[in-house]
């Protein structure tokens, strides 16, 4: 009895120090390093705005990269694709933003975030997503918008466009 009563303080410390986790661990790149192990559970990201995917999502969801921003190091820290009910689309561009509030040619230093907190979940080819859906985000959405940002992101498309120049 004496050994349980020892063992609530310590379970108690444990708890509370997962949820005052440190600013690096609600990045995007920490919830995908630890995905496995998060999955199915709630996560907290620190979002300095969101993009929508361009045709993804469906007629029951709409389907964005959340951007997040690590706090402590005063670093941008990955993105992650989030799912959202169509219906909530546009109230959660208000509450997250669709740009970056930072000036032209300045690093990025002291950014404003939103905590964006939702359901890990993962696809059967480990492609990490919050579902604020509430189950309404299927693998096939989250599989196209994945796909989408692999064909069209810029480093892609410069990589192309310089191995273009090298075979002239």
């Amino acid at each position: 009895m004496q050994k349980l009563v020892s063992l609530i303080p310590l379970l108690a410390l444990a708890a509370s120090a997962s949820l005052l986790a440190a600013p690096e661990d609600r990045t995007a790149k920490a919830v995908k390093a630890h995905c496995e192990s998060l999955a199915g559970q709630e996560v907290s990201v620190e979002t300095t705005h969101v993009a929508p995917v361009r045709n993804a999502g469906g007629e029951t969801c709409s389907i964005f990269y959340a951007h997040t921003f690590d706090t402590g190091e005063n670093i941008s820290a990955g993105s992650i694709l989030v799912a959202v009910k169509k219906a909530e689309h546009d109230a959660f561009v208000d509450k997250f933003g669709a740009t970056p509030d930072v000036a032209a040619g300045r690093r990025v230093r002291n950014r404003e975030t939103k905590r964006l907190t939702g359901t890990l979940k993962l696809t059967s080819k480990k492609v990490p997503f919050i579902d604020l859906t509430g189950g309404g985000a299927t693998e096939a959405l989250i599989a196209e918008a994945s796909a989408q940002k692999e064909t069209s992101s810029p480093a892609k498309k410069l990589r192309e466009k310089t191995d273009r120049k090298i075979k002239r």
